[in-house]
């Protein structure tokens, strides 16, 4: 017989939502940043940031291009990422409202999980055009 677990607390849902919110919104807004900044130039070929495979640093000029290639798509993801933690909360609310906390905590987490499967998706797919215009300007070099 499995033991039964403690109702999760209010306080618990709270703090947890905080957190995590503050984390994607901070993490959303440093992507977007960094895409724009790659775009644009302003941030090189580096160990950290950016799309990082032997074509867009096989040269300036593929870094750059995939970069520019990528950008509108990573801001996207980047922003996603960042507005999924008020939406997450407010679902979180809404379905825990007059329920119980665990509800709440249940909706706030299928809302996270889904805003980071759709910034997920924008970044990667963003990453992957970039690689393929970096290996384009590498081609035709």
């Amino acid at each position: 017989m499995l033991a039964q677990q403690e109702p999760t607390t209010w306080t618990v849902v709270i703090v947890t939502m905080v957190l995590v919110g503050l984390i994607l919104v901070a993490s959303g807004l440093a992507v977007s940043v960094i895409a724009q900044r790659t775009a644009d130039g302003r941030i090189g070929p580096n160990g950290i940031a950016g799309i990082r495979t032997r074509a867009t640093n096989s040269s300036d000029e593929a870094w750059l291009a995939a970069h520019r290639e990528g950008r509108k798509l990573s801001v996207w993801g980047g922003w996603v990422m960042a507005l999924s933690a008020p939406v997450a909360a407010g679902v979180g609310v809404l379905v825990g409202v007059g329920r119980n906390a665990d509800r709440a905590m249940l909706g706030w987490g299928i809302a996270v999980g889904v805003g980071a499967v759709a910034s997920t998706a924008l970044i990667v797919t963003g990453a992957v055009r970039g690689h393929r215009a970096a290996v384009a300007v590498r081609d035709h070099s």
